[in-house]
């Protein structure tokens, strides 16, 4: 999707972002003061769970994990 910016000259191409993006954020589900901001995130966007891959750590640091 492209877009005019309010501020774009009229020779100026429409502003978009490229298609393999990713806006990844975090948000603590215990911190309450983010309630009106979490409803409005996912009004507009599409959120996806995504659990740690303890996996990972193990690869990058043997010695630490030797179970």
């Amino acid at each position: 999707m492209r877009a005019t910016l309010p501020y774009s000259q009229d020779d100026e191409e429409p502003f978009g972002l490229p298609p393999n993006l990713y806006i990844i954020g975090t948000m603590n589900t215990a911190d309450r003061s983010t309630a009106v901001l979490d409803t409005a995130l996912r009004r507009r966007f599409e959120f996806e769970e995504l659990q740690p891959d303890h996996t990972l750590l193990h690869s990058l640091l043997p010695t630490v994990f030797t179970g």
